[in-house]
């Protein structure tokens, strides 16, 4: 994962900043191990992760996601 990619996605960015990896996975159902390789979030798991992290879904996947 590159720096740039962090700063597109606050999630993950959070998550590596403060090593929420293994709290994420357990929040997803997860390993730790495959929360670390997300280049982003998965569709699936964008609102348990938007709602831990208390960042907007839109924020997390705009793809997704309308501002609206």
């Amino acid at each position: 994962m590159t720096k740039q990619a962090d700063h597109q996605c606050p999630a993950l960015a959070r998550i590596r900043k403060k090593r929420l990896a293994t709290k994420v996975a357990n929040e997803v159902g997860l390993t730790r191990s495959a929360v670390s390789m997300w280049r982003r979030v998965p569709a699936d798991h964008v609102v348990k992760v938007s709602k831990f992290l208390r960042i907007a879904r839109h924020r997390i996947r705009p793809d997704l996601y309308s501002t609206r």
